[in-house]
């Protein structure tokens, strides 16, 4: 809340720095009384934020009292005394030595820059693009001065290593060049003083090295962990208030604190979503205003006035968060009116968003954007998908995750198709797959789940057992649904990483591959397919992995395995309606410990 001008006191606004004041209304005279709540030390880029408990604010209470007693000039010289006697900030200047010697050459590093605004600064408004591109060309024309910002190199380093994702490269070269330029980046951060850290160029380049590690799926460092240090020490900079309240905050610099805010919440709460852990902030423990919603730099493709995706998203954070949290929470409290409510919030922003994207001569940037928005919806609706079987409920909840996960896979293998028919680059798929990884993955387990179910349903039909209605559907369909995943399967086994992670996520697609093909037929063989599937998968994965296990307990028999030729009926009959929760429980038992 921003006070009248006459609210607030000079001296005040001296050692506050900020506009921002607790009201109450007085029970004695009615007259409202204002608080100051906060001090906010710095200026422009620079600034230290702290609340009401700090002992900052108790110092003007003080003064307060004091100007009862003293003439205002004596009152005056309390504050300046203070504020002249504080020691000065430690100011970095330089560039570092190792991170110099880093920086690729010239037109590589424009290449770099070219594909860093084209294909990411829509999505995160990181920074301010005219601003870095005249300190970037400020660095070739000057550089063996070596005196501009000590955090430029770090910031470019980043974006070369966010944007080399495009080039044609051989992968494992160009992935140790990454993980060089990161690891430099990562441990010259750790370095600075704390205070230095929370500069907006810090947490620029500090986020932009965590959005690298994701572009290349690459674990520099652990990122919803270091999400939540990158809020805190946003919030520890005030980046969480409305920089309208800074008295010492220029306009632009106000508009660069939006954007960052905002850009570092996405990130916190796209690592949220993909860890499934509650986001670090709440809509009440930040006011800051929405960034502006025009571009620095005109885009092609883009319609002349429209609003930039970013400021979408950042209007639509707070409806985000809330489901992000509710989904999340050790309890699941939803009440399926609230979730109905945050599934028509999600389909107008959708709606809205889809409306202002680029144009069909660009691939990557609206598809990277259809998948990471629909990631809400899936989180929304997946929980409540499983009690559908039995209650006709939550068949809305059922469909909606349907329709959203072959809505990603399309968009996911347009993506592949467009690599392909252009230069034959299929680094912009690999990118894509790296970034958005748990949603084409829980796509393709979501249809695999609803065509087993679908089987299920089937054979209570034939029971004569009731079915849920409004859930049939008929072999084409199931066919061209069986096909979608095995297509995006085997893409993403192409370009899987040989980690044991991407490699156990590419054998459960895999597996969900091979189980709609035999879940779509849906005759008499389909059970006895099923086993197979499972059986040949995990053994396979088994043999693959024999020594990643984590203890030396005897790995579980699996039903009619060759160590155990007596098959389990139990196992055949769970295959009729729980067989890929026994899947997943058999895939606990036998790979247990991997992170």
């Amino acid at each position: 809340m921003q006070p009248p001008d006459d609210v607030a006191s000079p001296l005040q606004l001296f050692w506050h720095g900020s506009r921002g004041v607790d009201q109450y209304v007085s029970p004695f005279d009615r007259k409202t009384v204002s608080v100051p709540k906060e001090v906010v030390f710095g200026e422009g880029d620079a600034t230290v934020y702290w609340g009401r408990s700090h002992e900052t604010n108790f110092v003007p209470r003080i003064t307060d009292m004091t100007s009862l007693l003293l003439k205002s000039e004596d009152v005056s010289t309390l504050y300046h005394v203070e504020r002249q006697t504080r020691p000065p900030d430690k100011i970095l200047k330089g560039w570092d030595p190792e991170l110099l010697s880093l920086v690729p050459p010239r037109d590589a590093s424009d290449r770099f820059m070219k594909i860093y605004a084209e294909q990411f600064e829509s999505y995160y408004r990181i920074l301010h693009m005219p601003s870095f591109d005249a300190e970037y060309n400020r660095f070739w024309s000057s550089r063996d001065v070596q005196d501009g910002p000590p955090d430029f190199l770090a910031q470019l380093l980043s974006i070369c290593a966010i944007a080399c994702c495009f080039t044609d490269e051989d992968r494992q070269q160009r992935e140790q060049q990454v993980r060089t330029w990161l690891e430099a980046v990562r441990l010259w951060l750790f370095k600075q003083d704390p205070r230095a850290q929370m500069t907006l160029g810090m947490l620029q380049a500090h986020l932009l090295m965590l959005l690298a590690g994701d572009v290349h799926w690459m674990k520099i460092d652990r990122s919803w962990i270091s999400s939540g240090i990158l809020i805190r020490n946003a919030i520890s900079a005030g980046l969480h208030r409305e920089p309208a309240d800074f008295v010492r905050i220029s306009p632009f610099h106000a508009e660069l604190r939006r954007r960052l805010w905002y850009s570092i919440m996405e990130y916190d709460l796209q690592a949220s979503f993909a860890k499934g852990r509650v986001p670090s902030v709440r809509e009440e423990d930040y006011d800051c205003g929405l960034p502006s919603s025009s571009s620095d730099v005109p885009m092609p493709g883009n319609s002349p006035g429209a609003p930039q995706v970013s400021f979408l998203l950042a209007k639509s954070l707070g409806l985000r968060i809330r489901v992000c949290r509710a989904v999340n929470s050790i309890k699941l409290n939803l009440d399926y009116d609230e979730v109905l409510r945050l599934d028509a919030g999600l389909r107008s922003f959708l709606r809205t968003s889809l409306a202002v994207l680029p144009s069909e001569e660009e691939f990557f940037k609206p598809a990277l954007f259809k998948i990471l928005s629909q990631r809400a919806v899936i989180a929304l609706h997946a929980p409540f998908v499983a009690r559908s079987l039995n209650d006709p409920r939550w068949i809305y909840s059922r469909s909606r995750c349907l329709e959203t996960a072959q809505s990603i896979l399309y968009d996911a293998l347009f993506v592949l198709e467009q690599c392909y028919f252009g230069t034959g680059d299929c680094g912009p798929f690999f990118t894509l797959t790296n970034i958005c990884r748990c949603e084409i993955s829980n796509s393709v387990f979501l249809i695999c789940h609803e065509l087993l179910t679908q089987a299920v349903e089937q054979r209570r039909l034939s029971d004569n057992a009731p079915i849920m209605p409004g859930t049939g559907m008929d072999i084409q369909e199931k066919v061209k649904l069986a096909e979608l995943v095995k297509k995006t399967s085997t893409a993403a086994a192409q370009v899987s990483k040989p980690d044991i992670v991407s490699q156990r996520t590419c054998a459960w697609m895999q597996l969900s591959a091979e189980l709609c093909g035999a879940a779509a037929k849906n005759d008499g063989t389909t059970v006895s397919t099923m086993v197979k599937c499972i059986r040949s998968n995990i053994e396979a994965f088994r043999s693959k992995y024999p020594a990643q296990r984590h203890d030396d307990a005897p790995i579980p028999l699996l039903p009619g395995d060759v160590r155990n030729p007596a098959p389990s009926p139990a196992f055949e009959g769970a295959l009729d309606e729980d067989y890929f929760n026994l899947f997943l429980e058999l895939e606990l038992n036998n790979m247990g410990g991997f992170e």
